[in-house]
């Protein structure tokens, strides 16, 4: 997993023992993110934030289960929305316009056969 960009200030910095999560030490930004995705409930409130805006506000968890345990193996955001992309569920007839997804479909293989440059 790469590791977070942000701006370490030494002289901001406590370089005394944290505890976070259960794991104690002079931990840094690093550490507090490793952490938080250590825990697989980080991995499903992304999957519900995924399902919800992709197929339906109504959340069906059995399969924010299943991606779940895609996205949580490297957090790879690719393969989860080829996950929901390839399931059959995600073409329900009670998702289908739930989430205007028939224009998104048009769209996309639109851009996919066009041979026109657009920008």
């Amino acid at each position: 997993m790469p590791r977070g960009l942000f701006t370490l200030r030494k002289f901001q910095h406590d370089n005394g023992q944290k505890t976070f999560f259960g794991k104690t030490g002079n931990l840094d930004g690093d550490d507090i993110i490793d952490a938080i995705l250590e825990k697989k409930a980080c991995a499903r409130f992304i999957c519900k934030k995924v399902y919800s805006y992709f197929v339906n506000e109504t959340i069906e968890i059995s399969y924010v289960d299943k991606m779940t345990d895609v996205f949580y193996k490297d957090y790879d955001i690719e393969k989860l929305m080829r996950f929901v992309f390839t399931q059959s569920w995600f073409y329900d007839t009670k998702n289908i316009g739930s989430k205007n997804k028939v224009s998104n479909r048009i769209f996309g293989r639109f851009i996919k056969n066009c041979t026109c440059k657009l920008c």
